[in-house]
Order: C-alpha cells, then sequence, then structure tokens
C-alpha cells in the first residue's frame, strides 16, 4: 500500500486490522504482533490543547507553542504540535484539522482547518 506524505501514518494489525500510532510492538485489541504500514485520512479534531510559555532547554527557541491532543479515527488519539503562530487563538475543542506532517523526531503537526 502506497503511504501519501499528506495521510496520518499509522500501523494496522495484520491479524485483526485495529490501527495504532508508531511504534507500536503488541496490538491492544488481539494481542497480535503483525504490523503493516498504512495511513488514515488527513482530517482529525482537537480533543484537548495548551500553549506552552515555559519549555525545556530543547524547545525554548519554540515558545510559545500548542500542544494538541488530536482525536484521529475512534479510539485513536496522538500528541502533536499546530503549525501555526498564532498560539492557539481561536482554537476550540472539536475544531477540525488537517495534518500536515511528521517530523525527524517523531512529532506529528496539524493545522487548523
Amino acid at each position: 500500500m502506497k503511504i501519501d506524505e499528506k495521510t496520518v501514518p499509522v500501523l494496522r494489525c495484520t491479524g485483526c486490522g485495529t490501527p495504532a500510532i508508531p511504534p507500536r510492538y503488541v496490538c491492544g485489541a488481539c494481542g497480535g504482533i503483525g504490523f503493516a504500514q498504512d495511513n488514515l485520512g488527513a482530517q482529525a479534531t482537537i480533543y484537548s490543547y495548551t500553549v506552552t510559555r515555559v519549555a525545556p532547554e530543547a524547545f525554548r527557541a519554540d515558545v510559545p507553542y500548542t500542544v494538541l491532543l488530536v482525536d484521529l479515527a475512534p479510539g485513536l488519539r496522538v500528541t502533536a504540535r499546530l503549525a501555526s503562530d498564532k498560539e492557539g487563538e481561536g482554537l476550540s475543542i472539536g475544531q477540525s484539522l488537517t495534518f500536515e506532517r511528521v517530523d525527524g523526531r517523531g512529532v506529528y503537526w496539524f493545522r487548523a482547518a
């Protein structure tokens, strides 16, 4: 299966088909250990968010930045960053987001739709 760069990369259990955010070694649904790369659509919704103004050393240059909890599919949630300079202005729980990318550190980035 082709992995599209504009869709959310996931692993899918080869036993039961349950999606999971990588890395994953055991399926939480069936206990299987086989996974295949797959992708979900680019749409997501905000479950929760916070604006970080005091950050650890590695992220101080990014302050302020918005950290999101994003619902991708039923039962699948990921921590992500907001790809915007607006510090979370105008965000609301349940708001639609569009997947942007996964960076080299494994951070998922989303943009307000």
